[in-house]
């Protein structure tokens, strides 16, 4: 799974969400949160996805920020918790 940056195609990250509930946003809290929105905002047009942001401490990147699908995962998953660090130990830093 990739880990998107700000200047990556945010469509990519759309087609994430889309098709595995989940899209990690590298960079600080400022520029992975306003990234997040542009993602939340396109997909608003999904009415099947219920977008949101979430964070978590990771060992290689320190922290990532992600945009997953509520209808696909509870807020405390477990499996969300293991593909985000599963990620995190695919895209050394």
């Amino acid at each position: 799974m990739k880990i998107f940056k700000q200047s990556d195609n945010i469509y990519d990250a759309v087609n994430d969400v889309l098709d595995q509930g989940l899209a990690l946003v590298e960079g600080t809290k400022t520029i992975a949160s306003t990234h997040a929105e542009k993602i939340i905002n396109v997909l608003k047009a999904y009415d099947y996805v219920a977008p949101t942001i979430g964070y978590q401490n990771v060992p290689n990147h320190g922290y990532l920020y992600y945009i997953y699908d509520l209808n696909k995962f509870d807020i405390d998953s477990m499996q969300l918790k293991m593909k985000v660090l599963h990620a995190d130990a695919l895209n050394k830093v």
